[in-house]
């Protein structure tokens, strides 16, 4: 009972908010590598809870919104790593300067995760079910 009981329920952990990415880089500094980030959770809490990883520290940095942002810099797309699958999907300024990236997020699991789930969380994770290297 006590491996199939342990599934299913990642170990303990502390869970850090952070509200500025100077705050964050500080936690992440201070935790080294006993700390993950978190952000959607799409991609991390699955891994957490099959025990597939393991964090002391979880810095939730969802909160900081000058992370989430689409704009066109000179000859760059620029995609902010808090950026959902959802705005990938909807967003004019993807769907114009990389389409196939629009395309590829509406094809990320379902509403609630497209709406979640965020583009540096896949990346960071290489998540195969939001895999966006081949687009």
């Amino acid at each position: 009972m006590g491996m199939a009981y342990s599934l299913g329920f990642p170990r303990g952990f502390k869970y850090v908010r952070a509200s500025t990415i100077d705050e964050a880089l500080k936690l992440l500094s201070e935790y080294g590598g006993d700390a993950k980030v978190l952000a959607g959770g799409m991609s991390l809490m699955p891994m957490l809870k099959l025990r597939m990883t393991e964090v002391k520290y979880l810095v939730d940095i969802l909160g900081i919104n000058e992370l989430r942002y689409v704009r066109v810099d000179g000859n760059y797309l620029r995609i902010g790593a808090l950026t959902t699958h959802g705005d990938i999907a909807m967003n004019k300024l993807v769907n114009e300067y990389a389409k196939i990236l629009s395309e590829s997020a509406w094809h990320i699991a379902d509403i609630q995760v497209r709406n979640l789930g965020t583009i540096g969380g896949s990346i960071a994770h290489a998540d195969p079910a939001a895999n966006y290297y081949p687009a």
